[in-house]
């Protein structure tokens, strides 16, 4: 593991672009699976029966994980290295299931009425580790001439930031929620 992380000289680094009409297919297809998640997540929130709520809370993770993958390798795809790439499958397929899991993490949470801090810092560590986990699989997955190669300090941050943005976004769903009923009972 310890040669994924060794420099190289910045002569050796490979150039690439942006097929632009993928970049908008795969943040619409993101928005799609979000809303259709997050309608099924609602749905769950509000049945009486455990069994559908289980059920609802997986078809929505299915939906929002699989909608973050599909973005992800799309977005993927639309990045034209100077170089043939292909991915191989079983990586590729493997990576699909961090962002279900991650999905499935946050849709429970999602659900509450309430979350301590505890709850709100493990969500946030769960679901921005898998969401990161679910990138660099991915990245693994891709085969190609030139190998890659991380910034150790640059992947640790990107774990960080991945998680802080679960972390907030967690937050402002509560707080929101609070900020909303306080306003009502004033």
């Amino acid at each position: 593991i310890k040669n994924i992380f060794e420099e190289v000289p910045s002569n050796l680094l490979v150039v690439g672009q942006f097929d632009y009409k993928l970049v908008l297919l795969s943040l619409l297809i993101a928005i799609f699976a979000s809303f259709m998640a997050f309608h099924v997540c609602s749905q769950a929130a509000t049945t009486v029966s455990p069994k559908r709520r289980q059920v609802a809370l997986m078809v929505s993770s299915i939906a929002l994980g699989g909608g973050v993958w599909s973005m992800h390798f799309i977005g993927m795809l639309a990045f034209d290295l100077c170089t043939d790439v292909t991915y191989g499958w079983q990586l590729t397929l493997l990576s699909l299931f961090p962002a279900v899991a991650a999905s499935w993490v946050a849709q429970n949470l999602l659900i509450q009425d309430n979350i301590t801090k505890k709850q709100l810092i493990l969500g946030g560590v769960l679901v921005g580790a898998g969401i990161g986990t679910m990138h660099y699989v991915g990245m693994a997955a891709m085969e190609m001439a030139p190998l890659l190669r991380y910034d150790l300090s640059m992947f640790l941050v990107s774990i960080l930031v991945a998680v802080c943005l679960a972390i907030v976004a967690l937050y402002i769903r509560f707080g929101l929620d609070s900020i909303t009923k306080i306003q009502i009972n004033d």
